[in-house]
């Protein structure tokens, strides 16, 4: 495996990791332990946590989050067949966390398996996401628009109301714009420095709407924003789907 990972954390880090694995390493059912996170890319802040995930034979997955060393700590726990699961579903965090993360520990016997799951999440992650069905698009755009009709019932006579809802409808045009991209939406903390690259006149529409005071310059703000993710409008004709028929087992 190399030199050991956990000589290049800093102290809190490393004895934490290092707790870790003093844990979960003699476990006959461990198969790898691999570290990921923002601390291993040297993008940490001064609240930022390790992510662990564990490669485990059992019949269950389970997600810790302690403090370990001071330090905050969330631990996923999952097997092979679950991991099978999350490739099919997309799990975008598990794919980088797996595909990414260094191994502190891998059983002998499982270094094939551990690193063909590295080989394949990261893959899966850096392929991006599958393009929206016709369907899935017409779902989540349905989705924003619902809510944005919530938003105006309310303007005039529950401002407050209207203005946090107005902060759902943002959340979700901005993942439905990355979907569209066919690309994976960054974390929050990370979104407005990649949307100022990727799209600039729609970051520059956020920032109008993070930065309004009023709830109506507000409102004016998210009109601009899902003028940008759906030129094709945002009215009554696009709020209209239909779901595929779902067979309902007796």
């Amino acid at each position: 495996m190399g030199e050991n990972p956990l000589v290049q954390l800093t102290r809190p880090y490393c004895a934490a990791a290092g707790a870790v694995v003093d844990e979960y390493a003699p476990r006959p059912e461990v198969a790898g332990i691999l570290l990921a996170g923002s601390v291993i890319r040297g993008e940490g802040g001064p609240t930022s946590d390790l992510d662990i995930w564990v490669i485990a034979e059992v019949p269950y997955r389970q997600r810790r989050s302690l403090v370990l060393e001071g330090v905050p700590v969330e631990i996923f726990l999952n097997s092979p067949a679950w991991m099978e699961r999350c490739l099919a579903d997309e799990d975008m965090h598990a794919m980088h966390m797996v595909g990414y993360g260094w191994p502190l520990y891998i059983r002998p016997d499982a270094l094939v398996q551990v690193v063909d799951f590295q080989a394949r999440f990261r893959a899966a992650y850096e392929r991006g996401p599958h393009p929206l069905s016709a369907e899935a698009f017409a779902a989540r755009r349905y989705d924003v628009i619902d809510h944005f009709f919530d938003v105006e019932d309310v303007l005039a006579s529950d401002p407050a109301s209207a203005s946090l809802v107005m902060d759902r409808v943002l959340a979700a045009a901005l993942d439905l714009f990355y979907a569209r991209q066919g690309v994976w939406t960054p974390k929050l903390k990370r979104l407005l420095p990649d949307l100022a690259t990727r799209h600039p006149e729609l970051h520059a529409a956020v920032g109008r709407y993070l930065a309004a005071a009023a709830v109506a310059e507000r409102y004016a703000a998210l009109r601009e924003v899902l003028g940008q993710v759906l030129p094709e409008g945002f009215g009554l004709e696009q709020w209209c789907w239909e779901s595929a028929r779902q067979p309902i087992n007796a």
